[in-house]
């Protein structure tokens, strides 16, 4: 399900029988790994309701222009997945044209705010190594 919190409470947005892509967002948010409690619910363990720890921001970084995928781009973005803060990782030395997606980047921080002026911080960071 997707879902976004009103000040009246939770609206249901839609209903998928796909994982979604706000899979890795909720599961920052809530400090767990929503699929693997998916799939441990198919042997009835399921977890504990609990709230959320913090925010977290996502970004899809389209490229500015056509790139090709250096080894300071790629170190910068594998690091960055260490710290699970990127996803979808291009392989080096491919190439990205103007206008398709590069890469995925997510924040966290106490606030809505933090997190969303880390996430744009990121994404300017990147978008500076691939626009010089």
């Amino acid at each position: 399900m997707d879902f976004i919190q009103k000040e009246k409470g939770i609206e249901v947005i839609e209903v998928n029988p796909r994982f979604q892509g706000s899979l890795d967002t909720i599961g920052l948010s809530c400090g767990m790994n929503v699929f693997d409690a998916h799939v441990r619910s198919f042997s009835g363990e399921l977890p504990k309701p609990g709230k959320y720890l913090r925010f977290t921001a996502k970004n899809i970084l389209y490229s500015g222009k056509n790139i090709v995928v250096d080894e300071p781009l790629y170190s910068r973005l594998i690091k960055c997945m260490k710290m699970e803060r990127v996803e979808d990782i291009p392989e080096m030395g491919k190439t990205i044209r103007e206008g398709e997606p590069l890469t995925t980047l997510l924040e966290t921080g106490r606030t809505r705010e933090i997190a969303l002026e880390k996430v744009e911080r990121s994404s300017q960071y990147i978008k500076g190594m691939t626009e010089v």
